[in-house]
């Protein structure tokens, strides 16, 4: 739906909802690989990647 609106028409899916309980987030690398991503320590600032 989002991308029927001019602004969304590039939007994309970046992350899911999954019913594992470990509260963890997994990135998916360009090259096919997979890594934690750490919490935040202290203050919770926009991350830049």
């Amino acid at each position: 739906m989002i991308r029927l609106q001019l602004e969304g028409r590039d939007a994309a899916i970046i992350g899911r909802v999954t019913k594992d309980p470990a509260s963890r987030i997994v990135l998916k690398t360009a090259v096919g690989g997979a890594r934690l991503v750490e919490s935040l320590s202290g203050e919770p600032l926009p991350r830049i990647c």
